[in-house]
């Protein structure tokens, strides 16, 4: 036996702990006795061989990572099985039987037997990767294997255990996790996959017994609950602003940070932005920070801008075009869409002819007196 080549380990079980010492090597035979009859009764059974397959990464190159594919019975390890076809499967008899002659005839590249799960038949498979250490289970990987309680037996790596019940996944979307107690992977199928079989059972089990509510409580506990990868926040609820909007203007525009600017953009100057778009979306933020995000009041004032008559606006356009600029630059400070809801709109004001295609003036705009203060940061 070469030094590389992993043995096949003999089980005895005791509660709590698996012991397993080396026996012949996996590759050399399947122990056709310990597998159950229900299951050697079915002709849902394959072939499979061990295959090299090639890994790249874009900063490296990995090494092959050995894969198990399902082949044919008959096919001399040549064409592929389908786990979806059960024209490419065959009895339990002619599988044994032809790995036996493969090896015979030293086709080293057969390395066992599969049996292939289906939406036809009431098997569910748990796969517990490198779980075994040593002539152990790991206790956590026990405890798993006891509480589904079917029919277990030694994978031909031997270093995982596989574990068949009668049960459903009844629809449960997750099959896979690297995330096990022993450091393992954790799989589970009820079809469209198959298990290598070895019959190195870890138990006698003559039938194999219904485990739905244990298998649920197993998948319970190694598939919890994903938490949300980017949790929305609840749009924050306005907070009244207790000021008049000649004092709430007034205090924005004698701001030193940025009051020269909202008083620019209050009077319909966009000169200093790269489009008349990106101006409306700048007042429309100041107002809505200036509001305490309360967006009726937001959307009130803004029609009451210079910009609102800009390049010719007349102002029934007002209610459309102030929710539109506000509505895309709200989530910035977390306060929703102004489109998400209907709220109040006050009237319109009038408009004349002579304010149709002018440019607003200061003495068109509501006049503000500029009060000092520092609590205007945005």
């Amino acid at each position: 036996m070469q030094s590389n080549e992993k043995e096949a380990r003999a089980v005895s079980a005791s509660p709590g702990q698996t012991h397993i010492k080396s026996v012949a090597h996996a590759l050399d035979g399947v122990r056709p006795n310990s597998i159950p009859l229900e299951m050697r009764e079915r002709d849902q059974w394959v072939l499979f061989c061990w295959e090299a397959e090639d890994r790249h990464r874009e900063d490296k190159v990995l090494l092959p990572k050995a894969t198990k594919a399902p082949y044919r019975v008959g096919s001399n390890g040549k064409r592929l099985a389908s786990t979806t076809n059960p024209s490419t499967w065959s009895s339990y008899e002619a599988a044994l039987a032809d790995k036996t002659a493969l090896h015979a005839a030293c086709h080293i590249g057969v390395y066992g037997i599969g049996y292939v799960f289906t939406a036809d038949d009431p098997y569910l498979g748990g796969d517990l990767d490198d779980c075994v250490e040593g002539a152990t289970v790991h206790p956590d990987a026990q405890a798993v294997i006891d509480k589904l309680g079917g029919y277990a037996e030694l994978s031909p790596t031997t270093d995982g255990v596989k574990v068949i019940v009668r049960a459903s996944l009844n629809g449960f979307p997750r099959h896979k996790t690297p995330k096990t107690p022993w450091g393992g992977v954790f799989e589970v199928y009820d079809q469209g996959r198959f298990f290598t079989i070895t019959g190195h059972a870890l138990t006698e089990c003559n039938e194999i017994p219904d485990r739905q509510a244990e298998v649920e409580e197993v998948l319970g506990q190694m598939f919890p609950p994903e938490p949300e990868q980017n949790p929305r926040t609840a749009p924050s609820p306005a907070q009244a602003v207790n000021l008049s909007d000649q004092d709430l203007l007034g205090h924005a525009f004698a701001n030193p940070v940025n009051g020269a600017d909202i008083e620019r953009l209050w009077n319909g100057d966009s000169s200093r932005y790269a489009s008349p778009s990106e101006a409306d979306c700048a007042l429309a933020n100041h107002l809505l920070y200036m509001t305490g995000g309360d967006e009726a009041r937001a959307d009130a004032l803004f029609r009451q801008s210079g910009l609102m008559r800009r390049n010719g606006t007349a102002t029934t356009t007002a209610p459309r075009r102030s929710r539109r600029r506000a509505s895309g630059c709200a989530l910035t400070h977390g306060l929703g869409s102004l489109s998400g809801q209907s709220r109040p709109r006050p009237a319109p004001r009038p408009s004349t002819s002579s304010e149709v295609g002018l440019s607003p003036t200061p003495s068109s705009l509501p006049q503000i007196s500029r009060r000092p203060s520092s609590w205007l940061t945005t």
